[in-house]
């Protein structure tokens, strides 16, 4: 994983709506200054979402390639909403010291 300098993904346990899934930022990435924190989430996401494409042309009836693509697909997922979710942070507290 890409990210892995940044976060690491915590599995759960299993309930009604599947896998329970957490993120957890690295020392590294609790030790960036927001915006260096946030950058360095985007610049995560842009090169996973590189390899996804890289996989464009790949044939996905087999099953390595397809297993591939699934983890690079999923590991964009856990990236977006991992970056969505400090940015919503960081403009809450931007909003909170503000006013």
């Amino acid at each position: 994983m890409i990210g892995e300098k940044l976060y690491s993904v915590v599995f759960g346990e299993k309930d009604d709506r599947g896998q329970q899934i957490r993120v957890k930022p690295t020392p590294y990435l609790l030790g960036l200054k927001p915006h260096e924190a946030i950058n360095a989430l985007q610049e995560n996401v842009q090169a996973v979402a590189e390899q996804v494409e890289s996989c464009s042309d790949l044939d996905l009836s087999v099953p390595e390639n397809m297993a591939k693509v699934r983890d690079l697909v999923f590991e964009l997922e856990i990236a977006q909403g991992y970056l969505a979710e400090v940015f919503k942070t960081w403009q809450a507290r931007q909003q909170q010291a503000g006013g």
